[in-house]
Order: structure tokens, then sequence, then C-alpha cells
């Protein structure tokens, strides 16, 4: 009787647990985990035929390598923007800002582009304030600050769409609020502003007070699931596929389907251009993809049902689960299978209910059957994973792979982006005469001319293990001794400066073909002790390192042609190369450098014993 007694307590109290679990399941940071990652797990499947009534125009790699780096001229952007109108699609939307003004004759042109009846621009929002704004009935989150197009596109027919995230705790983006407000002025998000000018309508707001259903956003016949808290899930759905088209086809009148009557959304799939984001589809979603997503589903009355919060409907099963588990040790084999079983089939149906379109969130059900512990294991796992790829993702533009592989693997990546100070060698390598160069080149060729200089020498830079730091107009730097740790980081960055110059005098056949003088380079190295580390600004970062090396490197690179040399080295690298491999210069007064330096050439003979 006593055991009973005690087992309706324990029930009573895993009863009432469970339903403040179930209920407020979401509110406790591993329940929401748990729905986050559980919710990417069970999103649906569709069939890989492509939607034919979207198509995604990419500023893609191939339309950088041909057109530019970003970002573009604003002529070349209107040049885009037209050709694909006269594509005759039935709406255009851009996934692209334009907050700085450009020339006045340009920008007019893009004004009246931004204007037309058929073209939707993006804006974006940030700092969000904690009291929402009331519109028409609705509680919409207000914003402090607005990212949106500069004063001269402004015009009264301009129609605007939201472009602002909305991010989960784990950084994916899973939402999006459909209407932002700021300053009393609301804005629909950018694929409702799309539908509303193609279906020439209005969206509502659908109440529906019932206490299992929740409020739907509707656009004439076609709703979308409201959250609890005014937010819409994206109904994202695994295999989606849309017509696609890089930007270079269209700019070089080269389309390989009708794009006639569709929907096109203009964005960029570069990654290098930022415009990436974490979803539950991929790590580095295009951000133009969520709203073709939601444009696709949206048509299509594709949703996630948000019943009310967290489905009360569990709470009887896991009572009658627990009546079971509780008396676990004096079941008979058959009860014991019948309570695996059952457990095993509330799994089963909590993952087919997306399947209809539902989402209930499975957090409380399964943090009651005690995966706690398995899913702070699985935890540490995918954070130690995502660390790398932050990792990589810092370094892959700084270091050659197999550096970046070596500090991966290494114990000490996770302190790898911390400021540290380290002996390093600097090099800074500089195009000579490259003014005078640049004056009689035109623009097109002068960019020819630099993209292939600095390919070839940074290829020579990541053979040699150097970290390349930035490039700076005409001169490149680079530094050895960091991230990695590299013995032999003097050694790496003499040779890579004699296989630099080795190539420079390999360009010669390259640039007479291309009808481009010939260059030289000059170089300056110097190894001493360094600050290394993540460094810059809260708007942009980069890793970098800083001292009295760094100055010491920069200025003999200057002073090279003085004494037409074209590599340099400082003093304390020339104490660490062998006698053999330098010739001393006398005393050299630097202007920047306090003391003068005794600074040293490679001999003659390097040359020839470092065969590139």
């Amino acid at each position: 009787m006593r055991t009973w007694r005690f087992d309706i307590i324990l029930l009573t109290l895993l009863l009432v647990g469970a339903s403040g679990v179930a209920w407020h399941a979401d509110r406790y940071p591993i329940g929401n985990w748990v729905d986050q990652q559980l919710y990417d797990l069970m999103l649906p499947w569709q069939e890989e035929t492509p939607d034919p009534r979207v198509v995604v125009v990419e500023i893609d790699d191939k339309s950088l390598q041909k057109h530019g780096r970003w970002p573009w001229p604003r002529d070349l952007i209107v040049e885009l923007i037209d050709k694909s109108l006269k594509l005759h699609p039935a709406v255009v939307g851009l996934d692209i800002l334009f907050p700085e003004p450009s020339d006045g004759e340009t920008d007019d042109d893009l004004r009246r582009l931004l204007a037309r009846q058929d073209v939707i621009s993006g804006v974006t929002f940030g700092h969000p304030t904690a009291k929402p704004f009331e519109y028409e009935g609705v509680a919409w989150p207000m914003f402090k600050t607005k990212i949106g197009l500069a004063g001269s596109l402004i015009s009264e027919d301009l129609r605007l769409g939201h472009l602002t995230p909305q991010f989960d705790s784990d950084g994916s983006i899973r939402r999006l609020q459909p209407v932002v407000c700021h300053n009393t002025a609301c804005v629909n998000m950018f694929s409702l502003a799309i539908l509303e000018n193609l279906l020439l309508t209005e969206a509502h707001v659908k109440q529906t007070p019932a206490l299992f259903s929740a409020n739907q956003l509707c656009i004439a016949n076609y709703c979308q699931q409201l959250t609890a808290e005014g937010s819409m899930l994206v109904p994202y759905h695994r295999n989606y596929r849309y017509q696609r088209l890089s930007a270079d086809e269209i700019l070089s009148n080269n389309t390989t389907i009708d794009i006639s009557g569709s929907i096109m959304l203009l964005g960029s799939s570069a990654v290098g251009l930022g415009d990436h984001v974490k979803t539950p589809l991929a790590p580095l979603t295009p951000g133009v993809d969520i709203h073709a997503h939601l444009v696709s589903a949206w048509l299509d009355n594709q949703q996630w049902a948000a019943p009310v919060q967290q489905s009360l409907w569990m709470i009887p099963a896991m009572l009658a689960w627990f009546c079971f588990a509780i008396r676990w040790a004096v079941l008979s084999d058959a009860k014991k299978i019948l309570l695996i079983s059952s457990g095993v089939l509330a799994t089963i149906v909590l993952f087919f209910l997306p399947r209809f379109g539902l989402w209930v969130s499975p957090s409380a059900f399964l943090l009651l059957f005690g995966l706690g512990s398995l899913l702070l294991i699985i935890n540490d796992a995918v954070a130690t994973i995502l660390g790398r790829r932050e990792l990589y993702r810092a370094f892959a533009s700084y270091v050659p792979p197999v550096v970046l592989r070596e500090l991966i693997e290494s114990e000490k990546h996770e302190s790898a982006l911390q400021s540290r100070r380290v002996e390093a060698t600097v090099m800074f390598a500089d195009i000579a005469d490259f003014t005078a160069i640049s004056e009689k080149l035109r623009p097109e060729q002068l960019t020819e001319m630099t993209n292939y200089i600095f390919t070839e020498l940074t290829k020579d830079i990541h053979h040699f293990q150097g970290t390349l730091d930035k490039y700076m107009g005409d001169a490149v730097m680079a530094f050895w001794g960091a991230p990695a740790e590299q013995p032999d980081h003097t050694f790496m960055a003499w040779r890579c400066a004699i296989a630099l110059q080795q190539r420079i005098n390999g360009m010669d056949s390259w640039l007479e073909e291309k009808g481009y003088p010939c260059i030289k380079l000059n170089i300056g190295i110097e190894t001493g002790p360094v600050v290394v580390g993540d460094m810059g600004s809260v708007q942009r970062r980069a890793y970098t390192v800083m001292g009295y090396t760094v100055n010491v490197a920069a200025h003999i690179q200057r002073v090279c042609k003085q004494h037409r040399q074209s590599i340099l080295v400082g003093p304390q690298m020339a104490s660490i190369l062998p006698e053999d491999q330098t010739l001393l210069i006398k005393e050299v007064n630097v202007k920047g450098i306090s003391k003068p330096l005794t600074l040293a050439a490679p001999s003659p003979k390097v040359f020839d014993a470092y065969i590139h």
C-alpha cells in the first residue's frame, strides 16, 4: 500500500512537472534547443521538380569573376535590373540594399527603375525595442534603426519589403516577422510585399480565437499560420528547387529559360558577399532562398500549423506511460515490451505529424523521457564541429589549406583568434612604379593585370605556408609564424620572397603578349615580435599583425628602389639567415624608423639555389 501511495505522489509530481514543461518547454534553453534541432530534422520533403513560378537570379562567383568585385558600379546594377525587366517577369524583388548614393545621373536611372509598379526593393531594420507597435489591431515588433535606400533613390512610388532576419538561439533562421515597424510606419516582409504586388490585394490578419489554433496572415485565399508571438515559421521543404540564373546570363543576354510571367528574385549567392545565413536546410544558405521558399509555399498554401503551446494532449499519454514506468520492476516481459512500444509509437507519431503540415513541439515529451544527458553530449559534439567550422571560415582566406588543417587538428585551435604576442616574419611586396603604370592603362586593363599578378603571388605565399594578411592597392602583405606555429618561419618567408621575384620575372611573356609593361617587385621583410589576433572595429574585423616589426618591414620595402634592390631584409632577419645567402648593406636611415638599420639583400647565387 505504501508503495502505491508513493507512486501516486510521484505521479502527481510528474503530472504537474509534465504540465509545466509541456506548456513552457520552448522557454527553457535546453527545451528550445531540442525544439530547434528536431524541427530541422522533421522538415518535410518536396519533389525535386523546379518551381516554374519562381526564378532566382544570383550574383554568383561566375558573375563576380566576369564583371568585377562587389559592390558593382551603380550603372551595372541599373543594366542588370533593366535587362531583367525586359524579360517580362510578373514582379521583380531586389534582395539588395543601396544605402549609399552614387552619381546623380546613375541614381536617377536607378530611382526610375525602383519606382516601377512591378519592382519591390529590400530594406532591413535593427535594434528592436521592448514595446511593440499596434497596427490594425495587431502588435508588430518595433525597430530603432533602418537600413534602406539612399535619399537619392527615394520616390513616392517606391515599394518596399523588409529583409530583417530573425535568428534563433543557435543562429539559424526558422521564422520571420511578417510586419515590422519603424517611426510609426510599418513594412511588410519581402515575400509578402511581392505577393501583394502580384495579387493586387493587401494582406490581412485572420483572427482565430480558438484554443488549439492561431491567427493566420492571408493574401486573398493564400494563408500562412502565425505563431503565438506573431512571427511566421518559414515553411522549408527539403529538395525544394527553383529556376536559377546567373546575373551574368542576364547581363550577357544569354538566358536559357522563359522568365515571362514569373516571380523574379534578385540576390547574391557568392559566399564572399556575406549574404549567407544558417537555416535548417544548410549552414550557408543564400538569403534570397528564404524568400523564394516563402513565395512558393504561400502560393501552394503549404504551412506549418502551430497548435496551442505546447501540446497538452501529450500529458495523458505521459501519465499512462509513467504509471507503467514507475512499476517497471514488477512488470512482466510482455508489459515491458508494451511500454517500450508505446514510447516508440509516440515518438514516431511526433515525427510524422510534420508530414501533414503540423508542428508539435516534442521537447517536453523527449525531455521527460530522460534524454537530457544524451543531448548534452550531442550538444558538445555539435559545438566542437561548429567551432571548427567557424575557425575554417575565419582563416580560409588567410592561410593555405595545409596550415589550416594543421591548425584545426591542433589542441590550440580554440584560441587561434585570440590576440597574443609571437615571434613572426612579416613581408610587404609592392609593384614598383605602379602609379606610372596605372596612368598608361585603361581601368579594365589595370584590373586584369593586377588580378593576374596578385593571384600568382598568392599561390607562392600559400605554397610556402604564409598567412595572407591583405591586399593594399598595389601591394600585398603576408606573415609567417601564426596562426599555426612555424619554427622555420624566417626561412619559409625568405624562400617565398625569392620565389615571388622569380614568379614576377616569369610573367614577362604574359605581360608582353597582353601589351602591358613589364613590372618589378619591391619586397621588404623582417623577423621579430608582433601582436597577432582578430582585430578591428565592431563593424569589421580581420586577422592581422601589429607592432614594431611590421612597421620596419613596411618601411624597408619603401627603400628598395633607392638602393636598387628587389629584396631587402631587416637586421634581425639578416642575423638569422646564413651569411653566404645575404649581402650586407651599410646602415641606412629609413624614414619612419628612429635609428639607422643595417639591411641585407640576397646574394646573386641565392636565386640560382632556390629554383621556383
